[in-house]
């Protein structure tokens, strides 16, 4: 595989490159916690990598292929759909049949019903958009993951043979969604959580709250149920705040970033990828990297400072 440079005089399309690396990521055997699958760093990498589109990183690029080719894919996944289809015509298949079979911990069930509608269906990502509509009920655990899944689903108009693959990768993820706790209509305005997004002590928490904020701005036909988890989980966070002081200042590069764009964070990208530290630890940090790319184009500018200091410590 030749990687574009500025001295190639060779190409290669970028965009089904990166096609092929979220496909992979979504093909992986995954048995952590859902906010460490690869398809989330590697879905961040893609969105950084979109600053440099004339002229691609190849350490990024070479990293993307590194970190998927140590890991073990998934190989059985149409077998599924064959089996359905063995058993002959299938006469009606309904969503709900599928929410309940998550809901009743029923993971074989779950996996007949969505192959059931699979089949049936025109559009994976209705079926996508249901799973994630399941899996924000519990946005601690899953926020993450269905966010960076969608958006890889989205980038390049995912083929509906493919869309199978995405499909699978989120229900073998639904083991264990939280459905206990109590759920009511809650109003906020999410605009008023970047300073608690920014301050928290937790980088996953911030990686959340960017999911969160992406899904909430989002255009799917489900958007109005997943603001409703949204909201549901700002309000019951407990943010645990840190007592760091807030810059007012306006970093140069930051502001210079969000007005027209450039090379700011793939540098910083790069310098991670760098470093001596093990491909995991550098994934995590990617991700990091990437949610405090995306929340300095909407944070108020009054915080910026505060996302520099975040970027110092990574």
């Amino acid at each position: 595989m030749i990687f574009p440079s500025s001295n190639d005089s060779i190409r290669i399309d970028i965009v089904e490159f990166l096609q092929s690396l979220l496909l992979k990521a979504a093909s992986v055997h995954h048995y952590g916690h859902p906010e460490n699958h690869p398809i989330i760093v590697i879905n961040s990498l893609k969105n950084i990598l979109s600053d440099v589109r004339d002229n691609p990183s190849k350490i990024l690029l070479d990293f993307g292929n590194n970190y998927i080719n140590k890991k073990s894919l998934r190989k059985y996944d149409k077998n599924i759909l064959k089996k359905i289809k063995n058993k002959g015509v299938i006469s009606s298949v309904f969503i709900m049949d599928l929410e309940d079979a998550i809901f009743q911990s029923n993971a074989k069930k779950a996996e007949e019903e969505a192959g059931k509608l699979f089949l049936l269906s025109d559009s994976p990502q209705a079926i996508l958009e249901s799973l994630v509509n399941i899996s924000l009920l519990d946005f601690d655990r899953y926020g993450i993951l269905s966010y960076h899944l969608l958006r890889a689903f989205a980038f390049g108009q995912t083929t509906k043979k493919d869309g199978w693959i995405y499909i699978q990768c989120l229900l073998k993820q639904l083991k264990s969604v939280n459905f206990t706790s109590p759920r009511q209509d809650v109003t906020i305005n999410i605009e008023n959580y970047f300073k608690n997004a920014l301050k928290t002590r937790s980088r996953i928490i911030t990686n959340q709250f960017n999911s969160a904020y992406r899904l909430y701005h989002s255009n799917y036909v489900r958007t109005g149920h997943f603001q409703s988890s949204i909201c549901n989980w700002i309000a019951s966070k407990k943010w645990k705040i840190t007592s760091r002081k807030i810059k007012y200042s306006s970093p140069k590069e930051l502001i210079s970033f969000r007005n027209s764009g450039g090379n700011y964070f793939v540098n910083i990208a790069e310098s991670i990828i760098n470093k001596t530290e093990n491909i995991f630890t550098k994934g995590k940090k990617l991700v990091f990297l990437d949610s405090l790319r995306m929340i300095c184009k909407d944070a108020p500018e009054n915080t910026l400072g505060l996302i520099e200091q975040r970027l110092k410590n990574i």
